[in-house]
């Protein structure tokens, strides 16, 4: 008897033991999970401001070319 309840004792303290694990290991994954998606998120406003400085670059080079009437000299 005295076994079965070491057994049972051993059991219990290797389910805590699983139970601390998982709950680590969710604790991890979430702020890696947050980690992940700010580091995203400011690499696609770097995209997006980057793609946005380029069209006005090239908004401003057609916009010289209309001034200068130079626009359709190339042709």
């Amino acid at each position: 008897m005295l076994f079965i309840i070491e057994i049972f004792i051993i059991t219990m303290a290797s389910n805590n033991n699983l139970d601390d694990l998982n709950k680590s290991y969710e604790e991890t994954m979430h702020k890696v999970n947050d980690k992940v998606s700010s580091e995203f998120k400011q690499n696609m406003d770097k995209m997006k401001e980057k793609n946005l400085n380029n069209l006005r670059h090239e908004i401003d080079q057609v916009n010289h070319a209309l001034d200068n009437n130079d626009l359709f000299k190339a042709q």
